[in-house]
């Protein structure tokens, strides 16, 4: 079953504002995907002693993303999920993505949302990382794009919502010069 609604419709201006319109409602809505997600899960996460969603990520230099994402206990360790324990863990979802169609002739990007509802494994390391992405928590690193390396962890906590992350960042700094010489 899939359902397709219009969100908003963002008129375009002379500069980029509207860009960031569309990026805080696209933020907005894999925000409430994630709480929908932790609120249906909530008994399958206690049952298996579930607290934290854990990704280690990298990159820099126009490419990165998450290395390894994992479900883990109140002490941060990786948890195993038994096979037996596994059907559990599999629970129907909406899943909501956003499409954005574009009309030169009135100079307006329209924005519509759908929703379709389908099963999905706990444990798979995608759609655990889609669920880290859509708390906006390696939000400024966007694609990976930019003249940086970086490299860390986040822990999203699966009862309250809270997300840390942590690690380490080097810029590349370009420093200005001026040279004469003779033969």
């Amino acid at each position: 079953m899939q359902n397709l609604d219009i969100v908003k419709t963002v008129k375009k201006g002379d500069d980029f504002s509207y860009y960031e319109e569309i990026t805080s409602i696209e933020n907005e809505y894999g925000k409430k995907r994630v709480k929908e997600v932790l609120e249906k899960a909530k008994t399958a996460f206690q049952n298996n002693n579930v607290r934290y969603i854990v990704g280690d990520f990298s990159g820099g230099n126009d490419s990165g993303g998450f290395d390894n994402v994992y479900l883990a206990d109140k002490n941060k360790n990786c948890l195993t999920i038994l096979p037996k324990d596994k059907e559990e863990l599999k629970l129907c979802f909406p899943k909501s993505k956003l499409f954005k169609v574009e009309n030169e002739n009135k100079k307006e990007i329209s924005i519509y949302e759908m929703t379709s509802y389908d099963y999905h494994d706990i444990t798979n390391e995608d759609f655990l990382s889609e669920l880290l992405y859509d708390c906006g928590c390696l939000e400024e690193y966007g694609s990976f794009a930019g003249e940086f390396s970086v490299n860390g962890t986040v822990e999203l906590d699966v009862f309250t919502g809270k997300w840390n992350c942590s690690g380490s960042e080097s810029v590349e700094q370009y420093e200005n010069f001026d040279r004469e010489g003779e033969i």
